[in-house]
């Protein structure tokens, strides 16, 4: 995996954006973004050389979401 610290800063706008779309609230939007940067980190070494990180990270966001409107509403 690229520098970690590069991967957050090219593709945080992206996650916040669609966990922003699903949630509708700022706060657990970020919330939620920062999650799947934790996951991402947590589970690096299955995502060393993946051809498209960013839809990756924009499905796990999609899935987080979901897993947080089961818990929540």
């Amino acid at each position: 995996m690229e520098n970690f610290k590069e991967v957050y800063k090219t593709n945080f706008a992206a996650v916040f954006a669609a966990a922003l779309r699903f949630l509708k609230d700022y706060d657990q939007a970020r919330d939620l973004a920062q999650d799947v940067f934790t996951d991402l980190w947590m589970h690096r070494d299955k995502y060393i050389g993946a051809e498209n990180l960013q839809a990756y990270l924009i499905t796990t966001t999609k899935h987080k979401a979901i897993d947080y409107y089961r818990k929540n509403v």
